[in-house]
């Protein structure tokens, strides 16, 4: 997704990609990790570090490069995974107004759900796949009107 956001930014005429998204679903991600290795991890280069964080992560930069809902599934058990806490370290910003894009989404942070099915402690990061709380949401998303 980060990809096509940067993609969006040097295309004309825009695409609207977050807007027209209805879902980004995550589970198992490690997403979560990297973001805090990033913002932990801070030197001399850090304004570079996060200067090309932002350049490859725009969803991390503002709220407006969202989806309309992020979902991310994780399990305490996973080792992989996690709940995302550093996408969201400050509240949205206020939607700015301008006349000549559609209406926006309002941006949301990042709901965490835990998958209780996901159990075992050596396998959990694949129990995700047969678990119902994937499937559910899933197909929640691509039935919804």
């Amino acid at each position: 997704m980060n990809g096509l956001l940067l993609e969006e930014e040097l295309s004309s005429p825009a695409l609207y990609f977050p807007q027209r998204t209805r879902l980004l679903l995550t589970f198992g991600s490690p997403l979560d990790k990297t973001a805090f290795i990033f913002r932990t991890h801070k030197n001399q280069g850090s304004e570079i570090r996060e200067a090309a964080a932002a350049a490859v992560q725009p969803m991390i930069v503002s709220y407006l490069h969202r989806p309309r809902r992020w979902l991310n599934i994780f399990s305490r058990n996973d080792w992989v995974s996690g709940s995302l806490e550093f996408y969201d370290t400050n509240p949205p910003p206020p939607l700015p107004a301008v006349a000549h894009v559609p209406p926006l989404h309002v941006p949301a942070p990042v709901e965490n759900v835990e998958d209780f099915d996901a159990n075992s402690p050596l396998i959990a990061h694949i129990q995700y796949w047969n678990n119902s709380l994937l499937r559910r949401e899933l197909y929640t998303a691509l039935t919804a009107p």
